[in-house]
């Protein structure tokens, strides 16, 4: 496995960006709920020049803040996109359904954005059988020099959120134990 990297701004330890290269890998698409600057969106576009049959998607609301050479690159592709989009308008869930069933293979749904609990209860619903639903600032940690930032998703409002919807905690063997703010649930 190629571990891509970025040298943009992104929210990632190094455990998390081995993680998210190795989902994007295994799995035919990507959906990113929340590009912000594009520094996952950087990797996702390495992938998708390494192989041209992964798709990616990104949404977000705030195009000033996007780079614009990772949003001119990604629309460069056939196979990359990024919407400025409102996330959780039912248009863009429209859309993004419409674009997952038209993706062959297991797709991964990242949900980063404003509201986690939110778009978590807003995506699972497109999740098929075999999809991987995922959200980043994900734990009970209050911040500090290793994460400085807090957790905006607790493991309480997660189980809440995917509660009956037929979802089972995704932890392969090979990702670390520690450090990883990071929570899958397969389909």
């Amino acid at each position: 496995m190629t571990v891509y990297k970025t040298h943009l701004a992104i929210g990632h330890n190094e455990a998390e960006i081995v993680f998210l290269n190795r989902l994007a890998q295994e799995n035919s698409a990507f959906v990113e709920v929340g590009v912000h600057v594009g520094g996952l969106a950087h990797i996702m576009l390495q992938v998708a020049e390494a192989d041209p049959d992964f798709r990616y998607l990104g949404i977000d609301h705030n195009e000033q803040v996007l780079n614009r050479h990772i949003k001119t690159s990604i629309d460069f592709r056939p196979n990359t996109q990024i919407w400025i989009a409102d996330a959780w308008s039912y248009a863009t869930r429209l859309r993004v359904s419409e674009w997952m069933i038209a993706t062959d293979g297991t797709c991964v749904i990242y949900c980063d954005g404003g509201d986690k609990p939110k778009e978590l209860i807003l995506y699972e619903g497109m999740a098929r059988p075999g999809d991987i639903l995922m959200v980043h600032d994900y734990g009970t940690y209050e911040g500090g020099d290793e994460f400085p930032s807090k957790a905006e998703i607790s493991p309480e409002q997660a189980a809440l959120a995917l509660q009956g919807k037929g979802f089972v905690r995704y932890e392969p063997s090979w990702l670390p134990t520690q450090g990883i703010r990071i929570a899958a649930w397969r389909k």
